[in-house]
C-alpha cells in the first residue's frame, strides 16, 4: 500500500484507494495522475525512490508505481515482462519436480473443507488449545474472514476480517483463554480477538512495517507477543495487547518464534539476524546465538522430548543452500541437512515453514516448500517428501487426544487433513 501524503487534485487530498490498482505477478504497480517528489512513503513507512526521467515511484525490493499510460513502457523497462517469462518457467520446473525419496502414500487424506484464497496473498493456518482442558481447535484464514474449524473438519465459526487488517494469525493466550491475534506482513496493526471472534484490542505499530508475530508463553496462563519489523527491532506486548519493550536490532527481523529454552520459567524469543539466530528473555535481554547460518526462517520444538526446545533455522534462498539447521539449546549445533539433497528445487514456504508432531512413527520435524513437505527424524535423518502436487500456504499438527498428531494443510482451495497410515 502506498500512503499520498502530500498529493491534491483539484484541491481534494486522494487516498491510493482513489486511483484505483494494477497488479501482476512478482511486481505491483499502481497508477497516479501526478507524481511529485517526496509526496509518497510506502507501507513500511519508507520515503519511495523518485525517477524524474521515468515519472516513476518504486520501493527496492517489489513494488514500481507509474502514470496513466505508461504501464508498458514500465514493465519493458523495469524488466517486469523478463521477470513474469521466468516465473512461468520455474513454476513449469515445479510442476515437473518429483520427489527422489517419495513418501506420498504414506499419507492419508482424512478430510478436507473448502476455503478458497485469492492467486496471490500468504493465508494461515493455527491451532489454538486451552489450559482448561478444552480440545485444539483450528483457526484459518480466507479472504477478508476468519474461520474456526474443529478437529473433524466442521466449520465452528466464520468471522469478517476488515480488509487489510490481517490474513495471517497467532494464537496466544490471556488467563488460559486463547487470544486470536490477526496481522499482515509489512502492515502497521495487530489486531486480537478470543476465540469467539469477540474483538478485545488492536496495537498500532506506528509505520513501523510488521515482518512476522510470534505468541511467547509467559507463564501457564498468559503469553505475550513478539514482533519483529521491517528495518529491524523487535517489540514485546503483553497478553493485553500493551507494548512493555522495544529493541533495536541490525537488518529486517524477517522471521520470530518462541523458544522454550530450560524446563521451567517463562519462553525465550528467537529471531534471525545478519549470520544466524539470536535468542532473548522476555524482558529483553539477549540470551543466547544460534549460528552462523545464512537463514530466512527460524522456529523452536521439542524434537528429543526433553521438556526444552531445539532451534530450527531454514535458509529460504539459493545462495543459502536451503539448509535446515538444528541447534540444541545452548547454541551447539546438532545436525544440519541441505534442501538440494534429494534434488528439491522449489522454494520453501515463507512465514512458518516448520511443522512437528507424532503422526504416527515417533516425533518428525516437517519443513514444506511450495508444494511438498520434506520430514526428517530428531536426529536429522531425511524420511523423504509428501508431494501435496497443490501450491502449499500454511502447514500445521493438530494434537489429538489419546491419539497421533494429524498433519493440516492449506491450499489455494481447501483445508486438508492428513493422518499417516500406520
Amino acid at each position: 500500500m502506498v500512503r499520498p501524503q502530500k498529493e491534491r487534485a483539484e484541491g481534494v487530498l486522494k487516498s491510493v484507494e482513489d486511483y484505483g490498482g494494477w497488479t501482476r505477478p512478482g511486481v505491483q504497480m499502481i497508477s497516479f495522475a501526478e507524481l511529485k517528489k517526496g509526496d509518497f512513503t510506502d507501507s513500511g513507512g519508507s520515503q519511495l525512490k523518485f525517477d524524474p526521467e521515468r515519472q516513476t515511484l518504486s520501493n527496492p525490493i517489489t513494488q514500481l508505481w507509474c502514470r496513466p499510460g505508461d504501464e508498458a513502457k514500465i514493465r519493458q523497462l523495469s524488466g517486469m515482462d523478463a521477470r513474469e517469462t521466468e516465473q512461468k518457467l520455474a513454476a513449469e520446473a515445479r510442476n515437473a519436480w518429483r520427489p527422489e525419496k517419495d513418501i506420498t502414500v504414506r499419507w492419508r487424506q482424512v478430510w478436507k473443507t473448502n476455503l478458497v484464497a485469492r492467486d496471490r496473498g500468504r493465508y494461515s493456518v493455527e491451532i489454538a488449545d486451552s489450559v482448561l482442558g478444552e480440545e485444539p481447535v483450528i483457526f484459518a484464514t480466507a479472504p477478508n474472514k476468519l474461520v474456526k474449524i474443529n478437529a473433524a473438519g466442521r466449520i465452528l465459526m466464520q468471522s469478517p476480517i476488515e480488509n487489510g487488517h490481517g490474513d495471517l494469525l497467532v494464537i496466544g493466550r490471556k488467563k488460559g483463554k486463547a487470544v486470536v491475534a490477526e496481522f499482515s506482513t509489512w502492515s502497521h496493526a495487530l489486531r486480537a480477538r478470543d476465540a469467539a471472534g469477540k474483538f478485545l484490542w488492536a496495537f498500532d505499530s506506528v509505520n513501523r512495517g510488521i515482518n512476522w508475530v510470534a505468541s511467547v508463553a509467559i507463564d501457564a496462563k498468559d503469553s505475550g507477543f513478539a514482533i519483529g519489523f521491517v528495518g529491524g527491532s523487535i517489540e514485546f506486548l503483553g497478553p493485553d495487547g500493551k507494548s512493555r519493550w522495544k529493541k533495536g536490532l541490525d537488518g529486517n527481523i524477517w522471521s520470530i518464534s518462541a523458544a522454550r529454552l530450560s524446563r521451567t520459567g517463562p519462553q525465550h524469543i528467537v529471531c534471525v539476524s545478519r549470520d544466524g539466530a539470536i535468542a532473548f528473555d522476555i524482558a529483553g535481554n539477549q540470551t543466547q546465538s544460534y549460528g552462523p547460518e545464512d537463514i530466512g526462517c527460524v522456529a523452536a520444538a521439542d524434537l528429543d522430548s526433553d521438556s526444552v526446545d531445539e532451534i530450527l533455522t531454514l535458509g529460504t534462498t539459493v545462495a543459502s543452500g536451503l539448509n535446515v539447521g538444528v541447534f540444541w539449546a545452548d547454541g551447539k549445533r546438532k545436525w544440519s541437512s541441505s534442501g538440494k539433497d534429494s534434488g528439491l528445487d522449489v522454494a520453501f514456504l515463507e512465514g512458518k515453514p516448520f511443522v512437528v508432531g507424532d503422526f504416527g512413527s515417533g516425533t518428525t520435524l516437517g519443513v514444506a516448500t511450495s508444494r511438498a513437505i520434506r520430514f526428517f527424524e530428531p536426529g536429522g535423518k531425511l524420511l523423504g517428501d509428501f508431494d501435496v502436487r497443490e501450491e502449499i500456504l500454511a502447514v500445521a499438527s493438530l494434537p489429538q487426544s489419546g491419539k497421533h498428531s494429524v498433519l493440516i494443510i492449506r491450499t489455494r482451495k481447501e483445508l486438508r487433513c492428513y493422518e499417516l497410515r500406520q
